[in-house]
């Protein structure tokens, strides 16, 4: 009898185990700090269930190649910059590049395998220029944790700090999959700090998006640099097409007029003797015959 029962709980022990054994984030918190030239410094610390299976040197972060231009109705590139990358409080190898329409921070050592136990990763970045302006007020708009993540996120949290004495206009949040508006968030304030908190799991492909509106005045109008690089980031393409054009035409035109042009002719005017040397039957040969 003790045997059987012995054997019937470790059966059920058996059959928990890969259910307990699930890769996911525990916990996904994002501090945003708001500078005043409209900068964002992003950091994310993520506590990461790591059981071998998707997740084995390292885990990477797919961040939005671009956005929407409202002047032009087209997309412009994200401008970002990698502060630091740590797991575990020390520092961790990463490198970056591009994946269709994310910036990838790919993070981890391909020569370490991961002990399967929570890890904590922190991903602190800069954010250029991430500050919308529009007529009546400012507006930061950020997508928290992504909509890539093939594992759940148990619980996220967006921290908000705006500049001291920042008033906002409005406050809004979005989970669920992208494209989707749900509500699935709380809201508060501590004091310059505006805090989103999911109300419940996200799961694979589900993410959180807030945006705050600012009262005009706060956040410094674009520099001189700044409206230089959106306009080359804007137009650039077109004026470098334009230049080599111009470049291959000037190069055609130059190369036309140094072998191209025929030499001027001489004037025309009828002979009614053949030319010296040459008798009359020897012109007709060679005028009709060549």
């Amino acid at each position: 009898m003790i045997a059987r029962f012995v054997g019937f709980a470790l059966a059920l022990v058996l059959i928990a185990l890969p259910v307990a054994a699930e890769e996911a984030i525990n916990d996904y918190r994002v501090d945003i700090n708001v500078e005043t030239d409209g900068d964002i410094i992003v950091t994310e610390t993520l506590n990461v269930m790591v059981e071998g299976y998707a997740i084995k040197r390292g885990i990477f972060r797919d961040l939005p190649r671009y956005y929407a231009d409202e002047a032009t109705g087209g997309k412009l590139p994200y401008v970002y910059k990698v502060l630091s990358v740590r797991r575990d409080g020390r520092k961790e190898p990463y490198s970056t590049n591009s994946v269709d329409n994310a910036w990838r921070i790919m993070i981890g050592d391909e020569d370490i395998y991961l002990t399967h136990e929570p890890h904590i990763y922190e991903i602190r970045y800069r954010v250029k220029n991430q500050v919308r302006y529009f007529d009546d007020h400012d507006e930061v708009y950020w997508n928290v944790t992504g909509n890539d993540w093939q594992f759940a996120i148990d619980a996220a949290q967006a921290r908000i700090t705006l500049p001291e004495g920042a008033r906002i206009t409005s406050q809004d949040g979005y989970t669920g999959p992208q494209g989707e508006a749900g509500r699935d968030y709380a809201y508060m304030r501590d004091g310059d700090t505006h805090i989103f908190t999911t109300t419940r799991k996200l799961w694979a492909g589900e993410g959180l998006t807030v945006a705050l509106g600012i009262e005009k005045g706060v956040i410094d109008p674009p520099s001189a640099a700044d409206a230089r690089m959106i306009w080359w980031q804007r137009y650039g393409a077109i004026g470098v097409l334009g230049v080599t054009l111009l470049g291959v035409f000037a190069f055609l035109y130059r190369s036309w007029k140094k072998v191209g042009v025929d030499p001027p002719k001489g004037p025309v005017f009828a002979r009614y003797a053949p030319p010296e040397n040459y008798s009359p039957a020897a012109v007709h040969h060679i005028y009709n015959r060549g």
